[in-house]
């Protein structure tokens, strides 16, 4: 019980994980006495049959698996990062993207030139809450536990893995209808470009399915020069940046394809040239218009330029219980993915 009172504040805190309710994690609870249990009749004493069953479960304890779950971060998490802005009670919030500028000047004792200033604008978002219900019959659940099954816990597993699932996709594509936007379709982003021609075999090709290595490692610097192009003027990105590349799990395997003429894959060559790149793969980037390849800088000016923001990921409400079973619904809610600098992205669809 103890280890749960120490966490239970920092995971609201911090991570947006609200169980009113829970006293301790399952395996607190299961080196726990049983309070109303004895073995034999004793006169004066308690003498029902030991109490763990399901609704003790749901009503008190937690399984230390679930917290993982949700603490670990899915893929568009990993891919742009993730913060906890707000709580579930906004409809909406106002991102603050700032700008440095400036200019310096040679020095003189009565020169006034020179100057430094930020510009600061505010985005405002949309929160969009989904729930969903995890339910059981007492029968049912009494069943599955008298079998070691903890059916309870499996239960709830499964609302958070469909609410992980649809805040990691409100995070690539947003909230239609809201200003809720993702990291794939923001509107401020840069118009995507198209992969350029490669003859092969004298015939004109676009996919990375139909070119060989040179083109498509072609493509990926065709990205990267219009990146320095778009960033011109700021702390312009070089070939040292921290820049991600982002592409769907079925064009990666495009970055084995070798180059003819030195027979040096495009990871390599990548590696070799960007030393600093990160490369990351998501199904999302599969679109119905076509493969989509992604590069960003990880930051400009020190800052960085698009983080994931969520504001509850797990809320569990009441317990509600019915005359021979209950349910309980869970909330989480996201702001989509806060682009600060849109400049900082570029991307390639057709691929």
């Amino acid at each position: 019980m103890a280890e749960w009172i120490k966490d239970a504040p920092a995971l609201a805190r911090n991570a947006g994980i609200i169980l009113p309710g829970i006293r301790s994690y399952v395996s607190e609870a299961a080196r726990m006495p049983a309070f109303d249990a004895a073995d034999t009749f004793t006169p004066g004493a308690p003498n029902t049959e030991p109490n763990n069953g399901p609704l003790m479960q749901a009503l008190t304890i937690i399984d230390p698996e679930i917290i993982r779950i949700l603490l670990s971060p899915m893929r568009a998490a990993t891919i742009y990062g993730e913060e906890k802005r707000g709580d579930w009670l906004r409809d909406g919030m106002a991102f603050s993207v700032v700008e440095q500028g400036g200019q310096v000047a040679a020095y003189g004792d009565f020169n006034m030139a020179g100057y430094a200033q930020a510009n600061i604008n505010y985005e405002w978002r949309q929160q969009f809450l989904v729930q969903a219900f995890a339910e059981w019959g007492e029968r049912e659940a009494a069943r599955y536990d008298a079998g070691g099954m903890p059916y309870i816990m499996e239960k709830r597993r499964a609302v958070i893995t469909i609410l992980n699932k649809w805040q990691n996709r409100s995070y690539f594509f947003g909230i239609s209808g809201l200003q809720t936007y993702g990291a794939l379709n923001d509107p401020s982003l840069p118009a995507s470009v198209a992969p350029q021609p490669q003859t092969i075999n004298g015939s004109s090709v676009t996919t990375w399915a139909e070119k060989d290595g040179q083109g498509v490692y072609d493509d990926i610097l065709y990205l990267y020069t219009q990146l320095v192009d778009q960033t011109y003027g700021m702390d312009g990105v070089t070939s040292d940046s921290n820049l991600v590349l982002v592409l769907s799990n079925k064009r990666i395997t495009a970055l084995n394809k070798t180059n003819a003429q030195f027979n040096t894959s495009v990871y390599d060559l990548l590696k070799k040239n960007f030393p600093n790149m990160r490369i990351e793969q998501a199904p999302e980037l599969s679109l119905a218009s076509g493969e989509m390849v992604q590069m960003f800088a990880e930051r400009m000016d020190g800052t960085r330029t698009v983080f994931c923001a969520f504001s509850e990921k797990l809320r569990a409400h009441r317990l509600m219980l019915s005359d021979s079973g209950a349910r309980q619904k869970q909330t989480s809610g996201s702001w989509g993915a806060i682009i600060r600098y849109p400049l900082a992205f570029t991307s390639m669809v057709g691929v």
